[in-house]
């Protein structure tokens, strides 16, 4: 057998700072171990003896399998390292069909290939987070201060959003991406009038303004719009949100609008929806 060259202390650097290249120390020891290496393959009485590579595989493969099984769509995994254990067990019985070079290649490639990803479609999952709050009231006057937005009511089955009317706030439970309809139904009773809404946040360290959350729109004199919000928003787990409303010049009402013909629909003065 080679001799092998004793390893270099660790105080000396792999890569020699004068040159660039790796330290002749470091070289040398490198270079004894791939020579030991070429001997022991080229030498059947040299390394590893079929038992330790049978219980190494074996550990291996075990772990491996442990892994997998906790992973989705992991059949043809499971069915890789079946048909390697199954060469393993024929090493122990004396077979010569056996690679052990190979199957230590398959096990390294199976450790590293990920397990393929379920894509569940969004109708499948259930307790689907929403909800709804408005209000009907026949009309709220709007203010040259910021106001909070407080719609008086839910409709039923909300669920991973919780609302306080008395606040305005919205609380999610968890965390994800969140589709946002506010619409509030404007009544201006002069020319020039401007309706103006923003957002705060609460995440844990009290209120702040969502800077990029304002909205202003514009109304014709003595004519009803309806103004639509709308927007896809990212909420973390625990936030909390409210929005905020005010006119340039308080002239402007939000008021609840019945739809002709007795249908029994309305167009309420505040809704706000998240789904």
């Amino acid at each position: 057998m080679p001799n092998i060259t004793p390893i270099t202390p660790p105080r000396v650097p792999l890569i020699d700072p004068r040159t660039g290249l790796i330290d002749r120390a470091w070289y040398l020891f490198f270079l004894s171990l791939n020579n030991t290496a070429q001997a022991a393959e080229s030498n059947p009485d040299v390394g590893p003896s079929p038992e330790s590579l049978i219980a190494t595989y074996d550990a291996a493969l075990h772990a491996l399998a442990q892994a997998t099984e906790t992973q989705p769509s992991s059949n043809e995994l499971l069915a890789q390292i079946a048909e390697m254990q199954k060469q393993i067990e024929a090493l122990a019985s004396g077979s010569q069909n056996f690679d052990p070079i190979e199957v230590e290649k398959q096990i390294q490639a199976l450790a590293v290939t990920p397990a393929p990803l379920v894509q569940l479609p969004w109708s499948s999952v259930l307790n689907q987070p929403k909800i709804e709050a408005y209000d009907a009231s026949v009309s709220i006057a709007l203010t040259s201060t910021p106001a909070l937005l407080k719609p008086a009511s839910t409709t039923t089955g909300s669920q991973g959003i919780v609302y306080d009317a008395a606040t305005g706030e919205f609380t999610f439970s968890a965390a994800g991406s969140y589709s946002l309809a506010l619409s509030v139904n404007a009544v201006s009773a002069a020319a020039n009038q401007f309706v103006y809404i923003y957002a705060e946040n609460d995440t844990g360290a009290g209120w702040t303004v969502n800077t990029n959350s304002g909205k202003t729109y514009e109304l014709t004199n003595a004519n009803m719009v309806q103004i639509v919000y709308a927007q896809s928003v990212a909420r973390v787990a625990g936030q909390k949100v409210r929005y905020w409303i005010y006119s340039n010049d308080g002239k402007v009402t939000l008021e609840t609008f019945s739809l002709p013909g007795g249908v029994g629909a309305i167009v309420p003065a505040i809704r706000i929806q998240y789904s």
